[in-house]
């Protein structure tokens, strides 16, 4: 365990790393099932130590309090140097890579739906371009101040967590590479998706290409007879994929039908919005690529329940605030995050 490596925190005297000796142990090969307990064990010890602190810094005598001071500080640090220790340097890798695919995310996201092109970004709020350097560091605008967006520090984050986490625990069905480039392009269809209910086509051609490498790729090992075998069943998938989506969205646009003769009846003028759009049916077809034959029936299958929980919460909501009949009119729900979440629990197994 690893509460060997500093010694019974509770109990025992931590002076060894003060005395500059302290030499912790190698990590074992099963430090990631439990470093967990350690750290518990160390927070808790250094609590305790504050909690007899507490107790005893009524004393009039200097000494006792200089002496809980030191044991807390020395428990501090060498907690401290375990994680050190603990933490690969190698993790360098995925964090750096994290980053800057973050800002790869953040980059299309912010110009693709505007431009449909990669083109200079521009401050939202005056449209004067950022340079490269204040865009890469995420500095506010020089000319308006705008900060940048919470999006934009949510997407730095959780792509360098999620790195970090698929770089400790890769995908059997893609490997660390190919896994780290589905991650972006989910990251940058779903960013896009919640905030203009837009798949663009530019996406929608890029995902073909990397589906039908990612769907080749898996099927061809887990096939015997080879790439051939991969690419038929990469192929069938995205046919399979496109085809059930398309026929729903036909069902979608009777659907919009009704909206809007609801929407002329409450002499409202009708907005155009449709329950699923065409980049649906393309991102379908992109997913059935990269899912294959084998699997775009269970993806498409919990692609709709998580939709459907998803609009169940809503109107919950809406029930709650009073407001569904209204608001329940007015909005749909995107529904590509909901497929890529489903696509990525069958593609990012551990």
């Amino acid at each position: 365990m690893f509460i060997s490596l500093v010694g019974d925190f509770c109990n025992e005297p931590c002076e060894g790393f003060s005395q500059g000796v302290f030499a912790p142990a190698q990590p074992s090969q099963g430090y990631f099932h439990s470093f967990p307990l350690y750290l518990q064990g160390s927070i808790a010890a250094i609590v305790r130590q504050f909690m007899r602190f507490g107790k005893k810094n009524t004393c009039t005598c200097g000494k006792h309090i200089t002496a809980d001071l030191h044991a807390i500080a020395d428990k501090f640090c060498r907690f401290l140097w375990a994680i050190m220790v603990i933490m690969d340097a190698a993790l360098l890798i995925p964090i750096v890579l994290g980053w800057f695919a973050g800002l790869f995310i953040n980059y299309v996201a912010d110009v693709l739906p505007f431009t449909r092109r990669f083109s200079q970004p521009a401050c939202l709020q005056c449209q004067i371009p950022f340079s490269l350097a204040d865009y890469l560091t995420l500095r506010p605008c020089r000319h308006c101040g705008k900060k940048r967006s919470l999006r934009t520090w949510l997407v730095q984050i959780l792509t360098v967590a999620a790195f970090v986490y698929f770089w400790l625990f890769p995908s059997k069905a893609l490997g660390i590479p190919l896994g780290m480039l589905v991650l972006i392009y989910f990251g940058i269809i779903i960013i896009i998706d919640l905030e203009h209910r837009l798949i663009l086509h530019p996406t929608s051609l890029a995902g073909a290409i990397l589906g039908l490498i990612v769907g080749t790729y898996i099927h061809s090992r887990i096939n015997a007879n080879g790439i051939l075998i991969g690419v038929g069943k990469s192929l069938l998938g995205g046919v399979v994929g496109f085809g059930v989506m398309y026929i729903l969205y036909l069902l979608g646009a009777l659907v919009a039908r009704f909206r809007a003769r609801k929407l002329q009846t409450a002499g409202q003028a009708d907005d155009g919005e449709e329950a699923l759009g065409g980049g649906d049916v393309y991102l379908a077809g992109v997913l059935g690529l990269m899912l294959g034959w084998d699997f775009i029936g269970i993806g498409l299958a919990w692609g709709i329940i998580l939709g459907g929980l998803v609009s169940l919460l809503f109107i919950i909501i809406l029930l709650m605030r009073r407001s569904y009949s209204n608001a329940a009119l007015m909005t749909f729900i995107p529904y590509g995050p909901c497929f890529i979440l489903a696509a990525a629990l069958l593609l990012f197994q551990p």
